[in-house]
């Protein structure tokens, strides 16, 4: 997100490869943000609306990332740079618990990370296992179709409508 400033203080030192210089922070992670978006325009498809999209966009945002740092192998620094100062940001708002939904992101940003980990700890939290397992498949899912229809399936186990209104 390019309003996001540089990641809280108390938790910059978590967040690998963060330069020490602000100009080149902000240069790395708008650089992240272009190729994200550049890899949007080659792996994914049209998102769905309401929260099935929501949900969709943040399955697809790991999956595209992999298959853009095969072809560009040098992105993988900048995706999880932008990865870590996403949850930098997100554990600052609001720790590294919440509902299974809230999981499905910040899980996105804290899997491959050495100390963060998302734990529900909301009234759904027993359905996490089977969730995640669905996030992660959605991951190295061979197409788009498959990361709209996992979202289908978590919405389903959350028994949450599709057309529900996004989240913030």
């Amino acid at each position: 997100n390019p309003e996001y400033p540089y990641p809280p203080l108390h938790l910059a030192r978590h967040v690998r490869g963060l330069p020490a210089d602000l100009h080149e922070f902000q240069q790395m992670y708008l650089e992240s943000l272009i190729a994200h978006e550049a890899g949007h325009t080659h792996h994914s498809g049209l998102l769905p609306t309401g929260l099935h999209g929501q949900l969709v966009n943040m399955l697809e945002d790991e999956r595209m990332e992999r298959l853009t740092a095969v072809d560009f192998p040098h992105l993988t620094a900048l995706f999880q740079l932008a990865a870590d100062v996403d949850a930098a940001h997100a554990i600052e708002q609001g720790g590294l618990g919440g509902d299974v939904l809230r999981g499905c992101l910040l899980h996105r940003f804290t899997a491959h990370h050495p100390t963060w980990s998302f734990t529900p700890d909301q009234a759904d939290a027993a359905l996490w296992p089977d969730v995640k397992k669905i996030v992660e498949e959605a991951w190295v899912a061979p197409a788009y179709d498959a990361v709209v229809d996992a979202a289908r399936r978590i919405l389903q186990l959350l028994n949450l409508p599709e057309q529900a209104p996004e989240r913030e």
